[in-house]
């Protein structure tokens, strides 16, 4: 079983993955690994909670990745409806306007 504190931790990577926190995800990866490094170094050698640890890390960092995946798919969504919107909605003359280029 893991401790309260671990269980914070993934809940708050979760929510950072959640909302596109891509440095925050990344600062409370390494903080769960430590903190699951320290927790197992506590144990005794054999003991069956280092297995349990290493099961939840893997479940833990498996659903994080999916949510990564997810939150990215949906900013490169966004950026490709901004991208076809601009083209639409400026005027014609704004468009044109917007490929000149002066040579000075």
């Amino acid at each position: 079983m893991t401790s309260p504190t671990l269980a914070t931790l993934g809940s708050d990577l979760q929510k950072a993955a959640g909302r596109r926190a891509y440095a925050d995800v990344q600062v409370l990866a390494v903080r769960i690994g430590e903190a699951a490094a320290a927790e197992v170094r506590s144990l005794p050698a054999g003991d069956a909670g280092i297995r349990e640890m290493a099961a939840w890390l893997a479940d833990l960092f498996r659903r994080t990745e999916i949510l990564l995946r997810i939150a990215r798919a949906s900013q490169a969504a966004e950026l490709r409806r901004v991208t076809f919107l601009r083209r639409y909605l400026l005027p014609q003359q704004d468009r044109r306007a917007a490929r000149v280029k002066l040579s000075l």
